[in-house]
């Protein structure tokens, strides 16, 4: 744990000279290649794998994207409208 703390320290001190020098686009409109530290080292996923090696946890899952979560949410809303269409005696 205490490694992937320095890692992470590393990290940040790598963020921190990115924002500087590291750019992405034009001349003219650069923006920075990380918005946030974490899109370029995440400690809670560092941990989590080394917890998943040395004691067995399950590695904790990556965030559902969230047009796919809104897009089942959607058909399962369908799905209950149309049950209770069906129940008071419209058919769609």
């Amino acid at each position: 744990m205490q490694k992937s703390e320095q890692r992470q320290n590393l990290a940040l001190q790598a963020f921190f000279n990115q924002m500087v020098q590291a750019t992405t686009g034009s001349d003219k409109n650069p923006k920075p290649k990380y918005k946030n530290l974490d899109d370029m080292y995440n400690l809670d996923d560092e941990k989590a794998n080394i917890r998943h090696v040395f004691e067995g946890l399950p590695v904790k899952e990556k965030k559902a994207d969230i047009n796919e979560l809104t897009a089942s949410r959607w058909d399962e809303w369908k799905k209950i409208q149309k049950g209770r269409r069906k129940r008071n005696g419209r058919n769609v």
